[in-house]
């Protein structure tokens, strides 16, 4: 009779180690899901950081551009505006 319960007090003992590896595995198992995520959503935000900095120099080199179109365009018509006056004034 001493083995018959010691036995069942193994058995409970083990299930009960088994379940409680069981949550380990299954949180620990989550724990992977959620870093592996948490790397793909970095690698993510890496290359919309890169494709956003290609951006922001090509909207420098477009401002660079309509600057300089556009003191181009006042100082040519400036000069036109000057050569007018003086042509009214003859």
């Amino acid at each position: 009779m001493d083995s018959k319960h010691t036995n069942k007090n193994y058995e409970k003992e083990f299930r009960k180690e088994n379940e409680e590896v069981t949550k380990l595995y299954k949180i620990l198992t989550r724990d992977i899901e959620l870093i592996e995520e948490n790397v793909k959503l970095k690698k993510q935000l890496d290359e919309q950081l890169k494709r956003e900095k290609v951006v922001r120099n090509e909207l420098r080199v477009i401002k660079d551009f309509n600057d300089r179109l556009f003191n181009y365009i006042n100082q040519h018509y400036i000069k036109s505006e000057d050569k007018y006056d003086e042509e009214e004034i003859y």
